[in-house]
């Protein structure tokens, strides 16, 4: 998938930078997780939605769960104060809070409409709740660092 090549060959270039990820006060190397991790979900997502377009309905919830799990780097953007608002739980941002509530959106409609959470609805979005401290925790480990800055001196630019 091109958008997923494509997205971690600028985030690798971007880590290989001194000044590393533009206003991500977070090191280079371990914010690069968060980078691949966006990508590969995205990926992920799509791909399911591509091998269930003959079912309607876990299609477009796959696709829409590829499109929430982008609403993260797009609300780091928004110029509101509250976005940069710190929150009393590890390794979730306000960012975070923001795409759960898109999330919690998605769930509502399920239940209205089918009376159960959908089961692409379901596990996509757990795999959406659970990855921000998976990441956090990996991310500082010296095995991804290593792993990321080999990765970093493999791209010319």
């Amino acid at each position: 998938m091109i958008v997923v090549a494509t997205g971690i060959a600028g985030g690798l270039i971007a880590a290989r930078r001194p000044t590393g990820f533009v206003d991500v006060p977070v090191p280079p190397l371990q914010f690069l997780l968060h980078v691949v991790t966006l990508f590969v979900l995205f990926g992920t997502f799509v791909s399911l939605a591509a091998v269930s377009r003959r079912h309607a309905q876990y299609h477009k919830r796959w696709i829409l769960l590829a499109s929430l799990n982008l609403v993260t780097a797009a609300a780091t953007r928004w110029p509101f104060e509250f976005v940069a608002a710190e929150l009393p739980v590890p390794y979730y941002s306000m960012t975070d809070v923001i795409l759960f509530v898109f999330l919690a959106a998605l769930v509502a409609w399920d239940v209205h409409s089918m009376h159960e959470v959908h089961r692409a609805t379901l596990t996509g979005g757990l795999a959406l709740i659970a990855t921000p401290p998976i990441v956090g925790v990996l991310s500082g480990t010296h095995g991804w660092l290593a792993i990321a800055a080999m990765a970093v001196g493999l791209v010319r630019g």
